[in-house]
Parts: structure tokens; C-alpha cells; sequence
């Protein structure tokens, strides 16, 4: 199943990625929200920084920009227990907007993100 999560980095930024792979654990830390950090190192792929732009004078839209500027799919290992400050699901335009980015396949609705 494919895993898309949201993380608060201890840096003040905002991920969303795919979970490549992570430690094997009792309880999925997925599996509730609130997500618990999982424990170890977690692996992500095609990670991308969640950035506020703003598309008119009024209106601020969401940009994901890759977090890897010379390899943009490349995974990252990461220990999220030492550099997260929460882990949470991504709202529904927002993992479309992400997989429209970083997937080959078309979605069938176009998805864009803007908040007042």
C-alpha cells in the first residue's frame, strides 16, 4: 500500500513524502490519528518541502518543491524521532496536488490548493 505522510520538521518545515521503508514495529504508527513517530530510521522517497506562494494579493496557494534540488526522487534516511516534531496525514487535495507531481500517471481531476 502506498504511504503518503506529512512531517513537521524540528527546522520549522513542512515534508510530505512516500515511506519507502521503515523499522518493523509491534503497532503500525500509521494506523490511528493522531500518528505516533515511529521509532529508527525511517526511509522517504520523492520528498518535497511543503512552501506557502502567493498567487494573487489576497490569496496565498501551496508549492511543493523538491527537497533534494540535485536529485529530486532520491530517497532520504531519516530518524524521525530526533527530527520531527509531529507526523500527520495529508489533507486529500493537498495528496492529490503531491501525487500529480510526482507520479507519471494523470489524475482525472486537476487539484490546486489555495487558502484565503
Amino acid at each position: 500500500m502506498l504511504q503518503i505522510i506529512c512531517i513537521k520538521l524540528t527546522s520549522g518545515e513542512d515534508l510530505i513524502a512516500r515511506i519507502k521503508s521503515m523499522p518493523l514495529t509491534a503497532a503500525d504508527p500509521f494506523a490511528t490519528a493522531p500518528y505516533s513517530i515511529p521509532q529508527g530510521e525511517v526511509v522517504l522517497e520523492q520528498v518535497r518541502v511543503i512552501s506557502l506562494q502567493p498567487v494573487s494579493r489576497t490569496e496565498m496557494g501551496i508549492s511543493l518543491i523538491p527537497y533534494l534540488l540535485a536529485d529530486y526522487d532520491a530517497p532520504v534516511r531519516i530518524d524521525l524521532v530526533r527530527h520531527a516534531v509531529a507526523v500527520y496525514k495529508a489533507s486529500t487535495s493537498l495528496e492529490n496536488s503531491y501525487l500529480q507531481q510526482t507520479s507519471p500517471l494523470e489524475l482525472g481531476a486537476k487539484s490546486s490548493i489555495q487558502m484565503s
